[in-house]
Order: C-alpha cells, then structure tokens, then sequence
C-alpha cells in the first residue's frame, strides 16, 4: 500500500484526490494533481509509491485505467498501463 506521506496531508503540499487498487498487483495508491508545468499537460497526476508513499510518479489516472511514468531515459518516459478496480475520490474542498 502506498499512501501519501503524512507531511502531505499535513502541510497541503499537494492536495491528495484520491485513491485506487492496481488490479493485477492488488497494491493500492493515493494520488495528487501534478504541479509541474513540464509535464502536468501529458502527465496531470502524482502517484505516491514507495514503502512511505514519500516518492512519487507522474500519472494519468483515469477511471479504469492508470498510465503511470515508471523509468525515464532519452525518449521520455517509459509507461506502463495499469488496470485499476476500487477507484475513489476523495471530497476534496
């Protein structure tokens, strides 16, 4: 499981959206709005991942599905596409 960081939540460093379930892993993950103008247009979210969720990825979390940044070389990103179940989002103010 990999939610967001305590000092997060705490701080409203980034607002946290919501969560979901990886279906084939059955991992769950938090994610944030991306604040990074390079890449907020392809890449609108943060996934927080790690054993303390304190390291994040880009992402565009959708409802079903999530395309997640995992490796970045010369060409870009490497992308993986992940199912997703158990997607909620949170009542965000």
């Amino acid at each position: 499981m990999a939610l967001a960081a305590t000092n997060t939540r705490q701080f409203n460093e980034r607002l946290v959206l919501g969560i979901f379930r990886e279906k084939t892993r059955r991992m769950t993950f938090e994610y944030a709005m991306n604040d990074d103008p390079d890449t907020m247009g392809m890449y609108p979210h943060l996934v927080f991942v790690g054993p303390r969720g304190d390291d994040t990825r880009y992402a565009h979390v959708l409802k079903t599905v999530a395309y997640i940044a995992v490796d970045e070389n010369d060409d870009g990103f490497l992308i993986e596409k992940w199912d997703i179940v158990h997607h909620r989002t949170y009542n965000n103010r």
